[in-house]
């Protein structure tokens, strides 16, 4: 028995928080992505888990009805941010209200899992991009608890792990906000972890990392003592390389049902690409800037709750949409995609990510040796080598 066409399943483990006698397991498959595995010994049959997937029954999503360009006004806050820091602060509103929030975090092994939140000092984990799919565990178990202790939750997730949260639940509950992230798609922990073995980064020497800084894509590892262990961007990082031209990621990525202008959250967050190259915005892109999109009443209640301490415009809904492939359709599948899929089921994922791309792994390998040789290098960084700009 299986739970979905496991080749459309996102991984978003709503079946394995349904399933009533505990039997399914989210294992990974060759190319490491998490998907369900049934105990037939104890399924009892009961169906909950197919009845509960939203790859089976999509659930209802809706265009939104207005757009916001912002940011936090509080400055220190915002760099800490991806983008415009409006997550934490609808995230920071919420505990200090008395509310929980669920997001995804790093935690003591530098996987990603979605956390349960209940104290300012716990939402810090919540600012920066994770560019890694997020383990949702238990969390919709916890988020039901909570409903049904009369607790507002705030959940932020991509649009799969929304969707996953309300089949789950299989009903509107009033003190529940979903927040969906736009999501380009997602590499596997399985892939990131390899990828910093392949750098000599050992796990147990990191003490942080951050995937960007505002408008700047870069992989930084720093140990214990805050020292920087390494910077890989897009000019020496196959995994960076790998995630922004869209290669690396979940086969069902690129089939996404969710990367459309119908949301599925009360909220949609995402960076404000494109924002102004039709009409014209005279406020601060700099260091990053959220697109707001309200979807629902309850989402505009929760905007106007934090608003005032964001600096904020109002733009048209197209606009965002124009400016966000996701916002239109999946990331297209290409050769590379292909290649590394089919060498991580041959050949592993180390090896994959290798040589999935092998102009792009030549170029990185030389920057590299000639690194030490400013005047050469000065010279070779200068060569283009991504092709298309993430949107």
């Amino acid at each position: 028995m299986q739970v979905c066409d496991l080749k459309k399943c996102t991984g978003c483990f709503a079946c394995y928080n349904i399933c009533p006698k505990n039997c399914i397991s989210m294992r990974p498959d060759e190319y490491g992505q998490v998907k369900p595995v049934i105990d037939e010994a104890i399924c009892i049959k009961c169906h909950a888990c197919t009845k509960h997937c939203p790859v089976n029954s999509k659930i209802e999503c809706v265009r939104p009805t207005k757009c916001y360009a912002a940011y936090q006004k509080d400055y220190t806050k915002r760099m800490k941010a991806a983008s415009g820091g409006v997550a934490g602060l609808i995230a920071e509103r919420t505990v200090r209200e008395g509310g929980i929030v669920y997001g995804s975090i790093f935690n003591e092994t530098y996987s990603v899992v979605v956390q349960r939140m209940t104290r300012n000092d716990e939402i810090e984990a919540l600012y920066g991009s994770k560019y890694i799919q997020s383990y949702v565990n238990d969390a919709y178990k916890l988020v039901k608890n909570d409903l049904s202790d009369g607790k507002r939750v705030v959940f932020f997730g991509t649009p799969c792990q929304v969707a996953g949260l309300r089949s789950y639940l299989g009903k509107k509950y009033e003190s529940l906000v979903s927040i969906d992230i736009v999501c380009h798609g997602v590499p596997t922990q399985d892939t990131f972890q390899r990828y910093l073995t392949m750098e000599g980064i050992k796990i147990e020497d990191v003490g942080f990392l951050s995937f960007r800084e505002g408008n700047h894509f870069s992989l930084k590892v720093y140990d214990h003592t805050g020292d920087l262990m390494g910077d890989f961007g897009l000019k020496n990082s196959l995994y960076y390389n790998g995630f922004l031209e869209g290669y690396i990621y979940r086969e069902n990525c690129y089939s996404c049902s969710y990367a459309c202008s119908e949301r599925c959250g009360d909220i949609t967050l995402c960076d404000f690409w494109g924002l102004g190259n039709k009409v014209p915005f005279d406020g601060d892109t700099s260091e990053g800037i959220n697109a707001v999109l309200i979807n629902t009443d309850l989402g505009q209640i929760i905007w106007d709750e934090v608003k005032d301490a964001c600096m904020y415009w109002e733009r048209t809904v197209e606009e965002a949409i124009e400016g966000n492939n996701q916002l239109r359709h999946p990331t297209p599948q290409s050769r590379f995609s292909y290649r590394f899929h089919s060498l991580a089921r041959d050949k592993g994922i180390a090896y994959a990510l290798t040589h999935a791309n092998e102009k792009k792994r030549m170029l990185i390998r030389t920057r590299k040796i000639i690194g030490k040789n400013r005047a050469i290098y000065s010279f070779v960084k200068m060569i283009p080598i991504v092709g298309k700009k993430l949107t």
